[in-house]
Parts: C-alpha cells; sequence; structure tokens
C-alpha cells in the first residue's frame, strides 16, 4: 500500500533481472496481478487475459488517477447543502409578495360573439 505501480514495477523489474524467467513481462504481469492491493485492478486484468503488462500498468495508472480524483471530490471543500439547510433558507427568504404567484391567474373571459364571425 502506498506504492505507485511504477515503483512496484521497477521493483519487480530489478528482481526478474536475477530470475531466470522465460518471459519477464509475462512473469511481472503475473506478479502485479497477484501483488496489487486494487480488487479493480486485478478484476480487469483476469477478464482480459490478452492485455500486455504495458497495457496493465497503463490501466493501473488510469485507475488510481480516477480514484485519487474521486477521492479528493468527495474530501473537498464544496459539499452540498443538506435539505434542511436549503429549506431553512427558502423559507427566511420567503415574503408575502411570494404568495401571489402561488394563487392561479384570472381567466380570461370571451368576448360576444357577433353575427358577423
Amino acid at each position: 500500500p502506498g506504492e505507485s505501480i511504477d515503483e512496484y514495477h521497477t521493483r519487480l523489474q530489478i528482481a526478474a533481472k536475477y530470475c531466470e524467467f522465460h518471459d519477464h513481462d509475462t512473469e511481472i504481469k503475473l506478479q502485479i496481478e497477484l501483488g496489487t492491493s486494487s480488487k479493480k485492478l486485478r478484476q480487469h486484468s483476469f477478464r482480459n487475459p490478452s492485455l500486455t503488462l504495458t497495457d496493465l500498468i497503463s490501466y493501473a495508472r488510469t485507475l488510481a488517477e480516477t480514484e485519487k480524483q474521486a477521492s479528493g471530490i468527495a474530501n473537498s471543500s464544496f459539499n452540498m447543502p443538506s435539505s434542511a439547510e436549503i429549506n431553512a433558507v427558502n423559507k427566511d427568504n420567503s415574503s408575502p409578495n411570494d404568495q401571489r404567484s402561488q394563487k392561479p391567474e384570472p381567466k380570461q373571459k370571451e368576448l360576444p360573439r357577433t353575427s358577423e364571425q
């Protein structure tokens, strides 16, 4: 936790140099799938078995950035007011003049028809 995908990938590349893997990228991809704390990343990789290591890392970066932005929005100082706050504002701003708009408008009278029409 707290380690970026790039840091983790670099650490795995360094460790892979000392191993006799047939295909380093495949083994590193497998280590990312098994070692990640991100359930979404793991599921995405398992659903797309033809995904390359480069594609998986790209997706992981996008996922991390998206989660960071979503967290920032949730924790930002911009908070929606509660319905109680909205209702309080509406009550404070109401005036007797506002009640006029609630009355139905009078119907217009039809003009009498003349025989020429």
